[in-house]
């Protein structure tokens, strides 16, 4: 199943590919990141709930780019398939791409681009803009 992430003008989309992908996203922060989790507990509130206020959109953008430089630290094998089942092998098992260095950009949008970025351009225009932000 695809998920998307809108916002409420209907102005702006991604296509954030598989739920498995963000499911993975969402697992690797939440084990991978604790150490930071008071500095970006806004963009977690995002990850686990598909939903950005107006109000908190710029600030969402900020703390995903602090999830950015945090994963960049962190190899590929570092990625979190599924949270609640760690010792579930991944699909991809060890056949990580060698483009991918990181766990920060080894997340990508259906149509290949890096989806944190992405999520940071989609939330800095919902701030800017006044808008919301939701994943369906």
């Amino acid at each position: 199943m695809s998920l998307t992430i809108i916002t409420s003008d209907e102005k702006k989309f991604i296509n954030t590919g598989t739920s498995d992908n963000w499911f993975s996203l969402v697992s690797t922060v939440d084990k991978r990141l604790k150490h930071c989790s008071k500095d970006i507990s806004t963009a977690i509130d995002f990850l686990h709930s598909g939903e950005c206020c107006t109000k908190d959109a710029l600030k969402t953008a900020e703390q995903f780019n602090i999830i950015r430089t945090e994963l960049s630290k962190l190899e590929p094998n570092q990625i979190v398939y599924d949270a609640n089942k760690p010792n579930e092998e991944a699909p991809w098992k060890n056949n990580i791409s060698p483009t991918v260095t990181s766990c920060a950009d080894f997340y990508t949008t259906a149509d290949g681009k890096d989806l944190l970025s992405e999520i940071i351009n989609i939330l800095t225009y919902a701030g800017t803009n006044g808008v919301s932000v939701e994943l369906i």
